[in-house]
């Protein structure tokens, strides 16, 4: 069965190209907006609002020309040897690629804290900014963090 997976780019331009994704995307939420085929759905209306007006501006930074990682593990998982066999695995690729160091970016909240997963595995916060995406259903503040890891063994900025 699947419990996880482990998905990334060595690209150092990953940024660029996830923003064209993001605005083809965008272009056809904001059609299916306008068309009024999110009138059933309130919840997707102030998505595409919360894109439009305050989504760039809620990131959080991450290092240039990193590469990038999105890693996702059922609890038990995350503490142990798969997840640190997924990113040996990963690593080894990124070094067979000349790639020095990469990131990661997730949600935080006061109820979910996976920070000290990936302190665990070796990276560092890069860098954090609250988010109103879940407002007003999340009333406490929820953050998006991106953390990094230099493959040298080192974390850290930069």
């Amino acid at each position: 069965r699947v419990a996880g997976y482990l998905t990334g780019s060595v690209d150092p331009h990953f940024s660029r190209t996830l923003m064209l994704s993001g605005f083809q995307t965008a272009c056809k939420m904001v059609s299916r907006l306008l068309t009024s085929k999110y009138d059933s759905h309130p919840r997707s209306q102030h998505f595409v609002r919360w894109v439009l007006s305050r989504g760039l501006m809620e990131q959080p930074k991450h290092p240039g020309g990193a590469a990038h990682l999105h890693l996702n593990l059922e609890r038990p998982l995350r503490w142990g040897a798969v997840a640190r066999r997924l990113l040996s695995t990963f690593e080894g690729m990124l070094l067979a690629a000349g790639q020095e160091h990469y990131y990661a970016k997730f949600f935080s909240c006061p109820q979910r804290n996976p920070e000290r997963m990936y302190d665990r595995l070796g990276f560092q916060v890069y860098d954090r900014m609250e988010t109103t995406i879940f407002r007003p259903e999340i009333a406490d503040a929820v953050y998006i963090v991106c953390v990094h890891k230099r493959l040298n063994g080192g974390a850290g900025r930069g």
